[in-house]
């Protein structure tokens, strides 16, 4: 299982530290050094995303032969084995967040010793696959008809149209223990099935305002009727971990007085291991 607190327990085994207070990690910010030894009762709030990957653990054990092919075919098999219950610390998750330095993809928790936080970590830590299709593929100028398709896609049986987390939580609901499926309704649980694991597991965002809960690749992707996977969940999951450590150490610099620190990504990625 995966279920355990890695990073945490090595910190502490091998470094003695303690997660940070939030006005410790402002300081370190300032200095532009990577927090370590930092110690101290927890000041303001750390705030993560409220959308949590329950329902996923709840109707996974109920997918019918079909349902576990469609999952399988567009790489998110890992999802039988994800931590999905796990609550993740979210004090431990604004150190390591405060500790990634982006360019190097690696977790610096002490001065000359680094954790490399890659596609490969990705995978034993979490099971996610590493496809062919990247994220940072460009895109065309239909993205709001796809996004529009997208919606009427996902809708079928609906009298309005929506592409919201909302929407895709109820045709899970109703569809992952369907025994046959139609076409349309093949497609409209492939796409709410991405959007919720995208939106509650591998890149949650606490201000859903910040940044868009799917990014245009996938969105691309899921408007191709021919879509069956490839998508790289690896590289994709530890960008999207890496932007949001990034946005975290701006806010740290900012020093704006504010009590409150906000967490996007996957953060059990950093919470668990192996």
């Amino acid at each position: 299982m995966r279920d355990f607190d890695f990073y945490q327990i090595q910190a502490a085994s091998n470094f003695g530290m303690q997660p940070p207070m939030i006005t410790s990690l402002r300081q370190e910010a300032a200095s532009h050094s990577i927090p370590h030894n930092i110690s101290g009762s927890i000041q303001g709030k750390f705030c993560s995303s409220k959308n949590r990957p329950l329902l996923l653990a709840q109707i996974l054990p109920g997918f019918k032969s079909k349902q576990k092919i469609l999952t399988e075919q567009i790489g998110l098999g890992f999802l039988s084995d994800a931590p999905l219950k796990y609550d993740p610390n979210r004090v431990l998750s604004a150190w390591l967040l405060s500790s990634i330095n982006y360019d190097r993809s690696t977790i610096s928790i002490e001065p000359g010793i680094e954790i490399p936080i890659g596609a490969n970590e990705a995978l034993s830590v979490l099971g996610l696959p590493s496809g062919n299709l990247p994220v940072t593929r460009s895109v065309h100028a239909s993205q709001k008809l796809d996004t529009k398709n997208l919606a009427k896609a996902m809708s079928i049986g609906y009298a309005k149209s929506s592409n919201s987390l909302a929407r895709a939580r109820a045709v899970l609901l109703s569809l992952h223990s369907v025994e046959q499926l139609s076409e349309p309704e093949e497609r409209a649980f492939t796409i709410s099935l991405i959007m919720y694991t995208v939106s509650t597991f591998l890149a949650p965002v606490s201000k859903p305002a910040s940044m868009p809960a799917l990014p245009p690749i996938v969105m691309l992707a899921l408007s191709d009727r021919k879509y069956k996977g490839g998508l790289d969940w690896a590289g994709f999951t530890v960008e999207r971990l890496l932007s949001a450590s990034k946005s975290l150490q701006e806010q740290l610099r900012q020093d704006t007085g504010t009590s409150t620190i906000y967490l996007d990504g996957c953060l059990p990625l950093l919470n668990v291991s192996t």
